[in-house]
């Protein structure tokens, strides 16, 4: 998994790849 800030919660959550 990869840590990221999603587009949609505009938080940083940890996702995986795929959901990218």
């Amino acid at each position: 998994f990869r840590a990221k800030c999603s587009p949609r919660g505009g938080k940083m959550e940890e996702v995986n790849s795929s959901r990218d």
